[in-house]
């Protein structure tokens, strides 16, 4: 990941199992896919669909804003 792939990053937020993680904003590129962005983190794309509101086939769209917390 190279720091042009972040548009920002928060403060450290809670995640559900009480960690301490960063949120982060991830502007989608052409040829992004919600699996290829959670490889890219290392989590899961249901996280990245949860956190974004996305439902099930939603597709994502270049410009578009992530938030990843990692």
């Amino acid at each position: 990941m190279c720091s042009s792939d972040l548009a920002a990053k928060a403060p450290a937020a809670e995640d559900d199992d009480g960690a301490k993680k960063t949120k982060h904003l991830y502007t989608v590129r052409r040829g992004d896919t919600l699996f290829t962005v959670a490889q890219r983190y290392d989590v899961s794309m249901k996280d990245v669909m949860r956190w974004n509101d996305l439902k099930q086939g939603e597709p994502i769209k270049i410009d578009q804003k992530l938030v990843i917390y990692k």
